[in-house]
């Protein structure tokens, strides 16, 4: 299981399994193609709530968000 997590977050975040208190979004399958994932990729939702703030901006630019902004991999 592959964990993202933001960097610098304000609490930190439980790296084992899917059971996080920020409720992250996981990810079987390549949202765009439609391909499995070779495991599951845990995307953690950052306490300051800045992916918000950096859908806003994309949908200000005209852009589609790609949901992933400044994060690390912490593969364990």
């Amino acid at each position: 299981m592959l964990q993202i997590v933001p960097i610098d977050d304000e609490r930190p975040h439980e790296e084992k399994g899917t059971q996080c208190p920020c409720d992250p979004h996981v990810l079987w399958e390549d949202p765009e193609t439609g391909e499995a994932f070779a495991e599951a990729i845990v995307l953690h939702k950052a306490w300051d709530g800045r992916e918000l703030v950096e859908e806003a901006e994309a949908l200000l630019r005209g852009e589609k968000w790609k949901g992933i902004g400044r994060w690390r991999d912490s593969k364990r």
